[in-house]
């Protein structure tokens, strides 16, 4: 852990190493907050390393925007931070940027751009993303609502003893037909194929 240890010091460092220590001091900060004036100059190397492409730097300080800390919330920068990191197959950045999309923060609310970020991230294997997915389809209106896709995905993130994600599929296969139930068991499957092969190193 980095404690309170300086970015100016960090800035030593070559190569990659600069930027990994430039974003856990970022992550710092957001965890306590800013304590002093050289905090500020250490939000603002993270942001330039943000600005130059770190997709790791631009989900923190999405999260910084959305959350209020560090900086005052602002959610449409938010979501451009999240875009940005989004963009670059950051999982975590896709699945937030998806719940902006959802719910109309900082974005127009779009489920079907929703529904393309959470898959991102769903099928790099983030529960929260394919929890995500399986209450956009179950209460979707219109042709976007799919109770089989819907099962699926909670069936993906149940398997890994997410609660919301057993609760969602267990209310989902009430309204199941026994034919549908096997479609989406099936589909359950093919989609834990698809995310096992991404993990595979």
């Amino acid at each position: 852990m980095l404690q309170d240890q300086t970015v100016r010091d960090l800035r030593k460092r070559p190569g990659r190493i600069s930027i990994i220590a430039l974003f856990m001091v970022g992550l710092m900060l957001l965890s306590r907050g800013m304590t002093t004036a050289s905090d500020e100059t250490d939000l603002a190397e993270v942001r330039q390393v943000a600005e130059q492409g770190s997709a790791e730097a631009q989900f923190n300080f999405g999260e910084m925007s959305y959350q209020g800390k560090i900086v005052p919330r602002n959610y449409t920068s938010a979501a451009t931070w999240f875009q940005k990191a989004a963009e670059q197959g950051h999982a975590e950045a896709q699945n937030a940027l998806g719940a902006m999309y959802a719910s109309g923060q900082g974005v127009s609310k779009d489920y079907r751009q929703a529904a393309t970020w959470y898959e991102k991230a769903a099928v790099q294997g983030i529960v929260a993303a394919q929890t995500n997915l399986g209450y956009l389809y179950a209460n979707a209106d219109g042709d976007l609502k799919n109770e089989v896709k819907a099962y699926a995905w909670y069936s993906v993130a149940a398997n890994q003893g997410y609660e919301n994600a057993i609760k969602g599929r267990d209310l989902v296969a009430a309204h199941l037909s026994s034919e549908e139930r096997i479609q989406a068991i099936i589909y359950a499957a093919e989609l834990q194929a698809r995310i096992n092969t991404r993990q595979t190193p």
